[in-house]
């Protein structure tokens, strides 16, 4: 309903405080976040130094909608933003099931 405020319980996923959103009437929107984790990447000669990628989950919410979550993989350098890339949970899945795939491929030429 127009005019209502909007919820501002956190999923149970949220990792911030309790009633961490401060959402303004015609402002920018907050975010529910959890960090998932790090994977420590290799470093691989010519091609890449030693790294990390960070595995987050945010939400973006405003005063009149709540976005899709989404889980993001940041490539560059932590809390940078710069290397971040966004996927749904339905194109994550997607992403999971074509790694295994690559993963069991690779297994069995090495077996």
């Amino acid at each position: 309903m127009a005019g209502e405020e909007p919820d501002l319980s956190c999923p149970s996923w949220c990792r911030e405080p309790a009633g961490h959103l401060r959402l303004e009437p015609g402002g920018d929107g907050d975010l529910h976040a959890a960090d998932v984790g790090v994977i420590d990447v290799q470093e691989i000669p010519g091609l890449r130094p030693d790294g990390s990628v960070a595995v987050q989950i945010e939400q973006y919410v405003t005063r009149t909608a709540t976005h899709a979550p989404l889980i993001l993989l940041d490539f560059e350098e932590l809390d940078s933003g710069d290397g971040r890339e966004g996927l749904t949970v339905d194109a994550a899945e997607a992403l999971i099931a074509v790694l295994r795939q690559a993963i069991v491929l690779l297994r069995v030429e090495a077996s």
